[in-house]
């Protein structure tokens, strides 16, 4: 999904408890996406809480994001007509909640970067320009390495498939069903969508191109599509003319985020665009084109190669380690 982005977000709550990590290596983690972060939303009124969209432009996260801290063990409840809260206890003894809103999408609130419409239309605009390129690959295209370490193309076009198919009530479902395991929800999405051959993954992707169902955020949903497709493009050699705009809004939009590790990546350093107005931070330059800050802000190293500054050694440092 966003984040969605391929590494899991951090939950932005001083107060929320962390599920245990797997075993499994951080290099191995690095760029595979999961449900974790892109739904752990905390709907308390504290200032980190609110901080997932810290601008000044910006509204804090509305009543209509879910929030899932842990793992569930029990059927997940309706409660109040739209928000459902269940408890449940881990594998290993925690006691957690789960709590979502049911309505199928977040109405714009007043602040907000990009309006309800604006966001969708350019999330629509990123699918059909994705889907012209797919549409065009082979099937050995198709089964190559993507940028999500682990994941072929067709694993990713899965992926968003199956994030355009999936509401907040459908997450905090799957969530119950695979009692927590978080990254066991994005695989399973990924192997429902990714076990046919690649033209019935594409005809997946086809069908959802307009749909305006999102397990999260629109923004984080935009994020995760054009994320998602330079996962795809820059492996296969491809390359999109981005609309300025909407590299600007997602450039504000990863910069505030303290998900997917981007703080501890970019912090006390300043990243500055070379190819229109923008820049973040105090300290040691990092520059170059916006989307390959924003792709290195997610995590993706192949990206850094396209940047430049007395900063880069240790931004490589963070993102290679």
């Amino acid at each position: 999904m966003n984040g969605r982005a391929c590494a899991p977000l951090q939950d932005e709550s001083p107060t929320a408890r962390r599920p245990r990590r797997s075993n499994m290596d951080d290099r191995t983690r690095r760029n595979r996406p999961s449900f974790r972060g892109f739904f752990v939303r905390t709907l308390t009124l504290d200032r980190r809480a609110m901080g997932f969209h810290p601008a000044s432009r910006r509204a804090p996260p509305s009543s209509h994001d879910a929030f899932i801290a842990g793992s569930p063990s029990s059927d997940f409840p309706r409660a109040n007509g739209r928000r459902a809260v269940s408890r449940f206890t881990r594998s290993d003894g925690r006691s957690l909640a789960v709590s979502a809103d049911w309505s199928q999408d977040s109405a714009p609130t007043k602040g907000n970067v990009m309006s309800h419409e604006m966001v969708w239309t350019k999330i629509h605009d990123e699918r059909e320009a994705l889907l012209a390129e797919l549409e065009q690959l082979s099937d050995e295209q198709w089964r190559s390495p993507s940028l999500c370490e682990g994941w072929t193309i067709q694993d990713v076009v899965a992926h968003l498939a199956s994030g355009a198919s999936t509401s907040k009530a459908d997450v905090a479902k799957l969530v119950l069903k695979h009692k927590g395991d978080f990254q066991a929800v994005t695989d399973a999405g990924v192997a429902e969508y990714s076990k046919g051959k690649p033209a019935e993954t594409l005809a997946a992707f086809k069908a959802v191109l307009h749909e305006r169902t999102a397990p999260l955020s629109g923004e984080a949903m935009l994020g995760d599509t054009l994320v998602h497709a330079e996962d795809i493009r820059r492996p296969l050699g491809l390359t999109r003319e981005y609309p300025l705009e909407t590299l600007r809004e997602l450039g504000d939009y990863y910069k505030d985020s303290s998900g997917l590790g981007v703080k501890k990546r970019i912090d006390g350093l300043h990243l500055m665009a070379t190819d229109q107005k923008w820049d973040h931070g105090k300290g040691e330059i990092v520059q170059g084109p916006l989307l390959a800050l924003i792709m290195t802000m997610t995590g993706r190293a192949e990206y850094l190669d396209d940047l430049a500054g007395d900063g880069l050694p240790e931004y490589r440092a963070r993102l290679t380690k």
